[in-house]
């Protein structure tokens, strides 16, 4: 039985660092944690709000690997993670932003996220991430946890 709830936390609890792109604050705060981190998210596709879960709890997440998957063969295990991944996205709640079901994309330590008007950090600065700012305001945002 899983007793998750939907809840809001301050992102620092959460080791999620929220910040804007200098010259882009407008667009909305990209997210991402880093490799002490064990947060990781899925990104609605409709509204863009990010839906957090802590890694180790997830039993998604956290499955071992089939017995099936051969060690030695890239291919099946490329294939088994990205069909883990899709269950993961369709596993969580509907947002708590707009309701819907639309979880696209699933965030990690390497994963660039989405502004909050859908638009990608990459698509407009490739080196995004040595022209970040994190402003002391955004550090204790409210992220949606799903715990």
């Amino acid at each position: 039985m899983d007793n998750r709830v939907l809840k809001q936390v301050p992102a620092s609890s959460a080791r999620v660092f929220p910040y804007y792109i200098k010259n882009m604050e407008k667009k909305g705060l990209i997210y991402t944690t880093n490799q002490y981190s064990e947060a990781k998210g899925a990104q609605c596709g409709h509204c863009h709000t990010i839906v957090w879960v802590l890694g180790r709890k997830d039993p998604i997440l956290n499955e071992k690997k089939p017995d099936h998957i051969p060690d030695n063969d890239p291919i099946p295990y490329r294939v088994y993670v990205e069909e883990k991944l899709e269950r993961f996205l369709r596993s969580l709640p509907p947002c708590p932003e707009c309701h819907t079901q639309s979880y696209d994309l699933f965030v990690n330590n390497v994963t660039t996220t989405r502004f909050k008007d859908g638009t990608s950090a990459l698509d407009f600065v490739p080196s995004y991430s040595c022209n970040h700012e994190l402003s002391e305001s955004a550090k204790d945002t409210l992220i949606w946890v799903y715990d």
